[in-house]
């Protein structure tokens, strides 16, 4: 081990400190987590939790564990999206679930609402030479 390794482990910079890999079953039934966040971000929630007890959630206290919790959090959404985006065009741009599919095959791009320009509203609401009343 060199100085600069010993060093890091004094400061809590060494490996120990911030897992790399994704948290065991274990780990996060001793950390008590809830089954909704046993995903693949528990391993920063876990170290984030502690500290949040330790300074009894303040929340300037913990900011760089929120943030790589968060950071975490953000890039698997964005794998996510990618993934649905990948199936989607797999697919030519069909939905997964066809309840939300449209039932003529189409998409409407324009609702027509009374209340927008071009409606019967708006030529209820005008006199004969076109203004508005």
């Amino acid at each position: 081990m060199t100085v600069t390794e010993s060093i890091k482990e004094a400061v809590g910079l060494g490996h120990g400190s911030s897992p790399s890999g994704p948290a065991t079953h274990e780990q996060m039934s001793d950390a008590k987590l809830p089954l909704a966040y046993r995903d693949s971000c528990a391993h920063l929630l876990i170290p984030l939790n502690r500290c949040r007890f330790e300074t009894y959630y303040m929340p300037w206290k913990c900011e760089n564990e929120r943030h790589s919790y968060e950071k975490c959090q953000y890039d698997e959404f964005k794998l996510r999206v990618s993934k649905m985006d990948e199936l989607r065009s797999a697919r030519d741009g069909a939905r997964s679930n066809p309840a939300f599919a449209p039932r003529d095959g189409s998409v409407k791009k324009d609702l027509e609402m009374p209340w927008t320009s071009g409606g019967q509203g708006q030529k209820e609401l005008a006199d004969s030479a076109g203004n508005m009343v």
